[in-house]
């Protein structure tokens, strides 16, 4: 539910009472992926999903998903998609039909 705020793995395991490295170990363990990574791939596809639907900026969505930075942001999206959010926009927007 948080993942667009600064969260930390540190952080989530002092919430549920547990060390930093057995929450770590457990959530890789349960998710296969670091929960880091868990946490970018969030952030990724719920950006995607606003480059999809919205006419929101480039700039603006990078925020909009927990991203302090739309360089970074930018980056990372290539990283998980092969593509920029700009191309990614341009060849999945959801245009809304007029009836």
């Amino acid at each position: 539910t948080h993942f667009r705020d600064n969260i930390s793995a540190e952080a989530v395991a002092k919430s549920v009472h547990l060390s930093p490295n057995y929450f770590s170990e457990y959530f890789k363990k349960q998710t296969g992926e670091k929960f880091s990574i868990f946490v970018l791939r969030l952030r990724v596809e719920f950006a995607a999903n606003l480059l999809r639907i919205s006419d929101l900026s480039i700039k603006e969505v990078a925020f909009e998903s927990g991203f302090n930075s739309a360089a970074y942001f930018s980056n990372t999206f290539k990283e998980f998609y092969g593509t920029s959010p700009e191309r990614y926009r341009k060849e999945h927007r959801i245009t809304q039909k007029r009836v």
